[in-house]
């Protein structure tokens, strides 16, 4: 160690000074021992630094970056080291040896000595990763394991012998500890095959099988596809025994032919291969089942038909539904990419599932176990049972949980994308939720909640049933970090600010008096928008049924506008404040009437039809006018200020002439509002319907006038609606 003999470096001091050396091949490592400088002024050259290990070369100087190395074992000596040398203990395989400063001093070295070991070998079925490499028993290629499962745990397996990939093969009956260790290139688990592929080729073909013994397209017995097969003629249905496609491609080509399971049938997909239904996946038995393992595939381009039996997917992915156009009426036959019935099971464990269209449950079970789903529209539990752990899913459409169903969750998360053009994304339906959820993302649709049983770790909805989350309703998480790496989905963050109610009041007003607000406050907020509503009971029965007494439902308010005619009469808002701005209501011009929307009542013994052509002759009717004020008007009405006070009546208007007259203001405040008309749907399309029975009439999005439509992400809707029933005015 000392630097006068000559075995001892020194750097320049440039930041990061590094020394490496390269064993040049890659060898098992226990120990490592660095050595200093042994001269009494100079020790401290050795000192902060890092101890790098990798299999290959290292790709930075920057020793932060290498700590990060993919596969890089590191160890951090702080300060200077005690005595004339340090040894850490990798305990790993490795090629390049780094020492490496963190400082911008000179680094001296005298030797580094890397010490060998036997690392030991994995012993098998002891459920231990004896040779730290990471991998237990059978997951470690030394480890000589059965790959025929042992169902019934007798130590036996049935097997097929074979000599080569053309060889039909003898089925033989071996112990587990023999086919681990005797199995050969060309042999499988199971009995041999009645029928298997010789070469690439099509199903119908001769050819593509074993002596020309080629199974039908209906067909029963076992079959092994060992080769890319394309069925171009017609459906594929296995009445009984098992199809097996081990490593290659089974392709029901186009989007016609359909893959149909009966009785006990079973389809096996396993070793990484890939079976492609051109039309639709039909299984009609309890008995029958689909198994998709080691990284396999199973796509159904459109629909399955799971009415029993079970599709079990284990590391593997499944696609359903891509052929089909994107419809949200899951009643409709082509709207949904799975329909599950009866006792039929769904078992996903650590696959991904891409549903294209819509899950429908009408009963059975879906277990998703450390899986990730993405359903492109809805999640439609009917009659069903689903079990969520450790998952990540996306729902594009709603999240339905119908009366008297059953979803758990644990450990799991949940994001509502609304990435669909419907403008859905809501959680839905009063069935039973119960377990944990990690994360629950909505951010712009509507979550009714309040009986779910389930806790909620972390949760953003923008728009709930009032306080009905169990648990915090928190947008300022990051539920994309909170989401995390995730191999099906991604998380997008939320678009723009929900909008948000920031003041509401309301007067009512009765008999000979007008209504109005003397002290509404206008909180401070940005892209703000004033709604201001007035709504006016107003009594016509020009022509009363006789013997009926309407004595009490009053009779006009006079509008505020001396237009002439009816159709031109419009109510004029007047809001004060640091400056006064009056704007007439808002009208649906397409329909040709002066007030916002209306309510009218008739005599169902009369002519009502042609009534409603001369709404005097209406029992009874009540009309709302409004009108919107936007951040540039409300920030002329205080002043310039951030916040302030306005008083709101109306210009003009006559007091009611019948004590019974009711009338209303109300008036809300609301923040992050579009800045624009489209902004605001002006009124809903007149409803044709006519039934004179008093019942709670709902306002389908689908009527709003056209061109105001909602077209964003952050859209909602604010629903206004008045009642005189029992004999009040609400």
């Amino acid at each position: 160690g000392n630097f006068s003999g000559g075995s001892v470096t020194h750097t320049a001091g440039d930041g990061n000074d590094w020394w490496q050396v390269d064993l040049e091949a890659v060898r098992d490592i226990k120990n490592i021992r660095v050595w200093n400088r042994t001269n009494a002024c100079c020790t401290q050259r050795l000192s902060n630094f890092y101890v790098f290990v990798s299999d290959t070369p290292f790709t930075s100087d920057d020793p932060a970056t290498t700590a990060g190395q993919a596969s890089t074992w590191n160890t951090f000596i702080s300060g200077t080291i005690d005595g004339p040398s340090v040894t850490v203990s990798p305990y790993r395989t490795g090629r390049y040896i780094r020492v490496q400063a963190t400082t911008n001093n000179p680094m001296s070295l005298a030797e580094v000595e890397v010490i060998g070991c036997a690392i030991p070998e994995e012993i098998c079925g002891n459920g231990t990763d004896d040779d730290n490499n990471g991998l237990i028993d059978c997951e470690d290629q030394a480890c000589p394991c059965s790959t025929c499962p042992d169902e019934d745990g007798d130590g036996m397996l049935t097997v097929c012998r074979r000599t080569s990939n053309t060889d039909s093969g003898t089925t033989q009956n071996v112990s587990v500890a023999d086919w681990a260790t005797t199995e050969g290139p060309f042999d499988y688990c199971g009995p041999c095959a009645d029928y298997i592929t010789i070469s690439d080729g099509d199903w119908n073909s001769n050819s593509t099988w074993k002596n020309g013994n080629k199974p039908g397209l209906s067909t029963s017995g076992d079959i092994r596809v060992e080769h890319n097969v394309d069925v171009t003629t017609g459906n594929v249905t296995v009445n009984s025994g098992t199809l097996t496609i081990d490593g290659v491609i089974l392709d029901l080509v186009g989007d016609q032919f359909d893959l149909t399971l009966k009785n006990d049938a079973t389809v096996n997909i396993k070793n990484g291969a890939t079976v492609l239904v051109g039309d639709d996946l039909k299984m009609n038995s309890s008995a029958a089942n689909v198994v998709v393992s080691g990284n396999s595939t199973l796509e159904a381009r459109k629909r399955v038909a799971h009415n029993q039996g079970t599709l079990t997917f284990n590391n593997s992915t499944f696609i359903a539904g891509q052929a089909l156009g994107i419809g949200r009426d899951p009643t409709l036959p082509y709207e949904k990419a799975i329909h599950v019935k009866n006792s039929a099971e769904i078992i996903s464990v650590n696959s991904t599932l891409y549903i294209h269209n819509t899950l429908l449950m009408d009963g059975g079970t879906l277990d998703l176990d450390n899986s990730c789903a993405i359903f492109g529209v809805h999640w439609d539990n009917r009659n069903g049972t689903m079990n969520v752990d450790n998952s990540k899913i996306e729902v594009v459409g709603n999240f339905i949980n119908e009366s008297g169903t059953n979803t758990n969750f644990n450990n799991s998360y949940l994001y509502l994308s609304d990435a669909s053009p419907y403008n859905d994304g809501n959680i839905l339906g009063s069935g039973n939720v119960n377990g944990q959820l990690n994360a629950l993302y909505v951010p712009s649709g509507y979550a009714d909640i309040e009986n779910w049983n389930a806790s909620i770790l972390n949760a953003c909805v923008s728009e709930t049933s009032g306080n009905d989350i169990p648990g915090t309703n928190d947008c300022q998480v990051d539920y994309i970090a909170e989401f995390g790496e995730v191999a099906c989905f991604d998380v997008e963050p939320m678009t723009g600010q929900m909008v948000n109610l920031l003041n509401l009041k309301a007067i009512h007003a009765k008999g000979s008096t007008t209504p109005q607000i003397a002290d509404f406050d206008i909180p401070a907020g940005n892209n703000r928008q004033l709604i201001v509503v007035g709504f006016f009971e107003r009594n016509h029965c020009d022509n009363c049924p006789s013997g009926k007494n309407y004595n009490g439902l009053g009779d006009n308010y006079a509008n505020g506008s001396n237009a002439t005619g009816e159709a031109g009469q419009t109510l004029n808002f007047r809001v004060a404040g640091a400056t006064t701005k009056i704007k007439a209501n808002k009208t649906n011009d397409s329909f040709g009437n002066y007030h916002s929307a209306r309510n009218m009542f008739f005599n169902p013994k009369n002519n009502w039809e042609n009534e409603l052509e001369d709404y005097h002759k209406a029992i009874y009717s009540n009309e709302l006018y409004f009108t919107i004020y936007n951040e540039s008007e409300i920030d002329d009405l205080l002043g310039g200020a951030n916040s302030g006070q306005v008083a709101i009546d109306f210009q003009n208007l006559n007091n009611g002439s019948h004590n019974a007259d009711d009338a209303i203001l109300q008036v809300f405040l609301f923040e992050n509002v579009a800045q624009t008309e489209n902004g605001v749907a002006l009124t809903g399309k007149k409803d044709e319907g006519h039934d004179f029975f008093p019942v709670d009439h709902i306002y389908q999005i689908d009527n709003l006038q056209d061109g105001y439509e909602a077209n964003e992400l952050t859209d909602g809707i604010l629903a206004i609606g008045y009642s005189p029933i029992n004999n009040d005015f609400t």
